[in-house]
């Protein structure tokens, strides 16, 4: 089950960076105006649920196992990233 913590963990971090570039690429000019709109405040929930989940993981594996999950979420943040991304 602590695996499956784990990948969760990596599948909320990655989709979370998305998240929070779409809103800042959105708003270029403004922290402010970033931060509150809707796609942001996604990323920022499934950053808590991550964590939470992360912490879920570490209570049955060991801190290295759950880490080599947790580096699956760059992949997930690149792949998320190139289909999302608009195009020039």
């Amino acid at each position: 089950m602590g695996l499956v913590f784990g990948i969760l963990a990596a599948l909320f971090y990655g989709a979370a960076s998305v998240f929070q570039a779409i809103a800042a690429k959105r708003a270029p000019n403004s922290a402010i105006k970033a931060f509150l709109q809707p796609t942001f405040l996604v990323g920022l929930m499934l950053d808590g649920a991550g964590f939470v989940v992360q912490f879920l993981a570490l209570r049955t594996l060991p801190i290295f196992v759950v880490q080599a999950c947790l580096a699956a979420s760059l992949a997930v943040t690149a792949s998320r990233i190139w289909s999302a991304w608009p195009r020039p």
